[in-house]
């Protein structure tokens, strides 16, 4: 084994970008506002997807943590003019000694302890997607192959580091979940910059905490000590239950949840000779096969903590717990906006948007200079997990319009009225394709999520389209913006009845079955167009409830 050489977070070149000119390099975390006028940071690229959101997730957290900005006016300063790569590296530099990925002193994201008694693993078991130790034992890893990932250099090593403990899921007695849970879902703003247009400052910057609100989420005065940013600065806060105990806010300081460690964990280097990273292809002086594990790591209630990258929801449950949201593998689409762009309770629970979102929505609306289409670009992401298992990652990127308060309550009805007429008529035609189908429709089982999925993608564009012609009419309106929006309520209506009878007419043809089948087609088509035309009780639910429309003449 070879010494564990210094290479420092902070101080070495790590992270692999994309410039405007197209060349990749790798630098610093100081270096993300080289260039900006001429050739700026486009993108971070790593060959991963989860390796590039954690980075973002990594940078956010390492410039909150500096606190750069006191309050919002240091905010909006440092928006127009972006500190320079020295500014940048003088204020990392005063916790560069946490960030050390080997040496003899404390490592980052790693234990104090050398972990002699823990189970040594395989280097891909650090990825999350990797199959795990029961997966392996049944020679069931059909997908995600053992043996593809055998050594990371040392900048892969520290980022799958961060990766497992930013997102760690389940996985079996003793491996603790995040400061969020498994698979939380991050939801990030950006927009674009007056002068330097889109690039990695402007994916960062709007996420970025001031000291003010960081303050905001601490509970409990705490003495200035870095080991409580950092965990991995002093002996592990374990969690057994003989010995152990829980970590709750009053415990730590408010930054840790950038840098929460559930997971034990000490690397193991070695020699290169001449092997490159099976992830990055890049040769280092030293590689990284395996590491060595213990169990009861820190243990961060999920419920306890409020992240500032992730949306929340209340739980129905006696005790109303708030517990971040998670990520799914169904496509996200304008269904989800409420909850994750405001507070809404239109899908069933209270949902609240991760507090990065608005307050980059505030500090848009405070810029003396905003882009005339008022966009603003949400990147949503996170792994889907089942338990300890990776069923997928999702991350798409959303636009969507914010304006002043006044504009944005009347828009955020006006969206809650679209999705929940969306929402309600997906599951009316779901069950009315069963009727058309089977004769005892309630017992049916299986999944039927490819027609909601369907529902969705044909009426999204038609979705953006009404938000975006509503606008100026909510805008302009001189009494009851709501009310100047009943005429495009009732266009996206249209194009809902003429969906929702295209999928039907797909998924259960009245032509060609036989005379049972034909009956109970034709019978449960007729129910569904008397909902959508408002003429039975659910369709007046779907008029007066959903969209605020009147129903027509009964007659």
């Amino acid at each position: 084994m070879a010494p564990p050489q210094e290479f420092n977070l902070i101080q070495s070149p790590w992270i692999p970008v994309r410039r405007k000119s197209g060349t990749v390099h790798l630098l610093t975390p100081s270096e993300i506002t080289q260039d900006m006028e001429s050739n700026p940071v486009v993108a971070i690229a790593w060959p991963r997807p989860d390796f590039n959101r954690a980075t973002l997730e990594f940078l956010i957290g390492l410039l909150s943590t500096v606190h750069l900005a006191e309050d919002d006016n240091d905010w909006q300063e440092l928006w127009l003019n972006p500190p320079a790569p020295g500014e940048l590296e003088k204020a990392f530099d005063e916790y560069a000694y946490a960030f050390n990925l080997g040496g003899s002193n404390s490592r980052f994201m790693q234990d104090q302890d050398e972990l002699a008694s823990g189970k040594t693993k395989s280097i891909s078991q650090l990825l999350i997607d990797s199959p795990g130790d029961q997966t392996l034992r049944k020679n069931a890893d059909h997908f995600i192959k053992r043996g593809t990932v055998n050594v990371l250099c040392r900048g892969a090593a520290a980022i799958a580091l961060f990766t497992l403990n930013t997102y760690a899921p389940s996985g079996g007695a003793g491996h603790l979940t995040s400061v969020r849970g498994g698979g939380p879902l991050t939801t990030l703003a950006h927009f674009n910059h007056p002068r330097f247009d889109r690039n990695l400052w402007t994916m960062l910057w709007p996420n970025v905490e001031t000291q003010e609100k960081a303050a905001n989420r601490c509970v409990k005065e705490l003495p200035n000590d870095p080991s409580l940013i950092f965990p991995w600065l002093k002996a592990t806060r374990t969690s057994e239950s003989s010995t152990g105990q829980t970590t709750s806010p009053a415990d730590v300081d408010p930054r840790q949840v950038y840098w929460g460690m559930p997971r034990r964990i000490r690397l193991d280097f070695e020699e290169a000779e001449n092997r490159p990273c099976d992830i990055t292809g890049q040769n280092d002086d030293l590689l990284v096969s395996s590491y060595r594990t213990l169990t009861y790591g820190t243990d961060y209630p999920s419920e306890a903590f409020s992240h500032p990258l992730s949306p929340y929801y209340q739980t129905s449950s006696k005790d109303g717990k708030r517990l971040p949201v998670h990520a799914t593998s169904a496509t996200f689409s304008y269904k989800d906006w409420p909850g994750i762009l405001f507070e809404s309770s239109v899908r069933g629970s209270m949902r609240t948007p991760a507090l990065c979102v608005t307050t980059a929505r505030q500090h848009f609306n405070n810029l003396d200079e905003r882009p005339p289409n008022r966009l603003i670009q949400l990147a949503v992401f996170g792994y889907d997990m089942d338990n300890m298992k990776a069923r997928g990652w999702t991350d798409v990127v959303q636009p969507f319009h914010t304006s002043d308060p006044t504009t944005n309550e009347t828009l955020h009805m006006l969206i809650e009225s679209l999705v929940g007429s969306g929402d309600f008529l997906a599951r009316i035609l779901t069950k009315a394709v069963k009727e058309a189908l089977y004769e005892n429709h309630q017992d049916v089982k299986g999944n039927w999520s490819h027609m909601e999925e369907s529902f969705y993608q044909l009426t999204e564009p038609e979705f953006y389209s009404v938000v975006n012609d509503a606008l100026p009419e909510i805008e302009n309106a001189i009494e009851d913006p709501f009310e100047r929006t009943l005429n495009l309520r009732k266009r996206w209506l249209g194009k809902l009845r003429q969906v929702c009878l295209e999928i039907f007419d797909r998924e259960a043809p009245v032509n060609g079955s036989e005379d049972r089948s034909m009956e109970r087609c034709a019978r449960a088509r007729f129910n569904l167009s008397m909902t959508l035309a408002g003429r039975n009780k659910t369709g007046r639910n779907l008029y007066e409830t959903s969209l605020k429309i009147p129903c027509p003449n009964r007659k």
